[in-house]
This record gives structure tokens, sequence and C-alpha cells, in this order.
């Protein structure tokens, strides 16, 4: 059976599944005002100045902080200034940066060639949204594997349920997970 025109023209111009080449979020460098909470001044008028350094981001030359607002400097001498919008919560607020493109309120802004942005507004997306359904569990063994390395203190009991929940169904072999290296268990 012939097929129609319009979907073979579809087709044809439609993107592939899992081949995006958008950026992945967790491999930008990630600015979070959940480090910054105490650091920021709570009273009018008063001012913070200081450097900040992450694990997650590669060194800001200078941050300047009021109750209203963030400055930053970046190393090339670019510098963003963004509002701060404090959230009500049930144990007092909490801020928000606000994306200067978008304007809306975000936890995290990603650096992308000294320009920060919020995730939509960088075009990011999550890196379980690039790889095949079937390769979803080899990524979810491999932040099992680093939460467990990062949280050395959690109970033997805690760790036993989640290696028995992730680990194992993880470990099943379904394919070689489009990893492109030859399978082990043939």
């Amino acid at each position: 059976m012939a097929m129609p025109p319009q979907l073979a023209r579809w087709q044809c111009t439609k993107p592939r599944k899992y081949k995006s080449t958008k950026l992945i979020a967790e491999t930008l460098p990630c600015f979070n005002v959940n480090e910054l909470t105490r650091a920021i001044p709570h009273r009018h008028g008063t001012v913070r100045t200081q450097h900040f350094t992450s694990s997650s981001h590669p060194p800001i030359l200078r941050l300047r902080l009021t109750c209203e607002d963030i400055q930053v400097t970046h190393e090339n001498g670019n510098t963003q200034k963004f509002r701060l919008k404090w959230i009500k919560t049930g144990f007092g607020y909490r801020p928000t940066i606000l994306c200067d493109k978008c304007q809306q309120p975000r936890q995290k802004l990603y650096n992308h060639y000294d320009d920060l942005a919020c995730r939509r507004c960088r075009g990011a997306i999550y890196l379980s949204q690039k790889v095949t359904p079937k390769a979803r569990p080899v990524l979810k063994a491999h932040r099992l594997e680093k939460y467990m390395l990062l949280k050395s203190n959690i109970q033997q009991r805690t760790r036993d349920r989640l290696l028995k929940r992730f680990g194992e169904k993880a470990m099943m072999p379904q394919g070689n997970y489009n990893t492109g290296t030859p399978r082990l268990w043939e």
C-alpha cells in the first residue's frame, strides 16, 4: 500500500526521537540559590559581596547580594543582575531567582558561555529525556551508585532496600542499552 505524500513529507521533516542535540542539564554548570540562602541578607539596605565557589559551578569572580537582587560578575567581566522573589513557606521565606530572560522564579540557573539562564530559556533537557526507555534502568543505576557514594551515612537497611529496588532491575540483561559496547552475556 502506498504512503500518502503528506505522511512521507512529515516523516522526512520530523525530528528523530532520542537523537536530540539540545544541551543536557546535568552536564551544565549550575548556580543554585539554595547554596546562598544563608548568605543573602534579610534586611533592606544591607549589601554583601563575596566570591562564589561550588562543586557544580566554576568560580564566579564576585557576587553582590542584597535582599532584592543578586549581581553576578563572571570571569570574563560579564555582569548579570537577577531579582529575588521570596516565597512564603510554612517555615518562613525561601528565595528564588527570577530568570532575566523569562522572569519566572527558578531555583537553579545554568551557565553556558558565561551567561546564566534557567533550563527552559537555555533549551536544555534532562538526560532521562534523551536516552531510550531501555537505557533508563542503567541511568537509574548510575545515579543510585553516585548517590550511595555521596551519602555514606545511610543506614544499612535503607541501602539494602534501595539496592534491591533499583539495582537488580538495572542489572537485568535487556540489551546493550545503546551504549555501543559489546554485550557481556552472549
